[in-house]
């Protein structure tokens, strides 16, 4: 912020530039000095109301979780955007990462700890009840828009699977099954330019078209607080062992279900990084293992199935019948998690299980 300046802003709009967004991260200007920030809230705010001076779409992000932070800084900080009257803005939890300056700086007590996970859901409820009673709309969890100008459009896009061409230094992109990221160092982006190659860090093929879909699809869904769980189906008849994740979540009050739609609860939408990222996973794996019910093993022409051979131990007075109605209760995605095990590893893990779970799990071999 400390930079933006009118010689920049008009070279951005002659060149093409209608959108904006700027890392406030914070109008309190004791916390911005404890993240390595320059400028006062006050200055911040000046700088914004001179950008808004010019015909652009001005976005602005802020961060809940920082140093000291308390839910009614917080809800502060959201309210000087109504002052500043910006178009749009993204509010974003904090990140610690591990070995990084903030990290380092709480632990030799140089700027006081972070909110724990339930202090930070603690604000992001707040402000999202607050947003929400001052009729703001919400476009997806983080994203919000307080005018018609912010449409948040690469966002969307982006994260329901549109092809992103990158430019500029630390831009990422994918087209035709090719994801790259541009040189983030300018220096190095700026060299590479100058010896007339492309700035390109690095590059690797995307995944199978079609669970590229599936993925892109449980990814936009969430964003706007949802899992369309029919949808998943018409992609693939696979993704129906989804329902045992998504009815353990319902259990656990992170969702609520009406017709097949899965929407989050205030508490998941503090948590739909998490899910999402699961619920991912969770598809890649019933995507990787296929005919997950067929043997996955054959020698000297004669099939073997670990998990059906440590049952049979464990349960040696069962028939295959009897074990066979136990795999087809396990969910399909545990079952393919065990099946991928080694037999020791199976056998380890039944003989360490509490007994009653073990027989519990283990209930239907007759």
């Amino acid at each position: 912020m400390h930079d933006l300046t009118p010689e920049k802003i008009e070279v951005w709009l002659s060149n093409g530039v209608n959108r904006i967004s700027l890392g406030v991260q914070s109008f309190d200007t004791d916390l911005r000095q404890r993240i390595g920030r320059i400028d006062s809230g006050e200055t911040v705010l000046d700088k914004i109301a001179m950008l808004k001076s010019y015909d652009v779409t001005v976005i602005v992000d802020l961060i809940y979780g920082l140093p000291g932070q308390t839910v009614d800084m917080w809800l502060e900080d959201v309210r000087a955007l109504e002052t500043a009257d910006v178009d749009g803005m993204d509010l974003y939890q904090l990140n610690i990462f591990p070995g990084g300056a903030l990290e380092k700086a709480i632990k030799n007590g140089k700027v006081p700890p972070c909110a724990d996970i339930a202090g930070q859901a603690d604000m992001y409820i707040a402000v999202r009840d607050y947003l929400l009673s001052r009729g703001v709309e919400r476009l997806s969890l983080c994203h919000w828009r307080r005018t018609k100008r912010e449409r948040s459009l690469y966002n969307t896009l982006a994260k329901a699977g549109a092809e992103v061409y990158a430019f500029g230094c630390g831009a990422g992109g994918h087209f035709a099954g090719i994801s790259w990221m541009n040189e983030r160092v300018l220096s190095d982006y700026q060299l590479l330019q100058e010896k007339g190659l492309k700035p390109i860090m690095m590059a690797g093929h995307q995944v199978d078209a079609r669970l590229g879909m599936i993925c892109d699809k449980i990814i936009s869904d969430l964003e706007k607080g949802l899992v369309d769980y029919h949808s998943l189906l018409v992609l693939d008849s696979r993704m129906e062992a989804l329902e045992n994740v998504l009815s353990l979540w319902k259990e656990r009050g992170l969702m609520q279900e009406e017709v097949g739609v899965y929407h989050l609860t205030k508490a998941g939408e503090f948590w739909y990084v998490s899910l999402s990222q699961s619920l991912v996973e969770c598809a890649q794996v019933i995507w990787d293992d296929g005919e997950v019910d067929s043997p996955v093993e054959e020698i000297n022409g004669k099939t073997s199935d670990a998990l059906a051979e440590v049952l049979a131990e464990f349960l040696p007075d069962s028939t295959a019948e009897g074990r066979e109605k136990i795999l087809k209760k396990m969910p399909m995605a545990v079952r393919m998690m065990l099946r991928k095990s080694s037999k020791e590893a199976l056998k380890a893990m039944l003989a360490s299980m509490p007994k009653a779970m073990r027989e519990k799990m283990l209930a239907s071999s007759n």
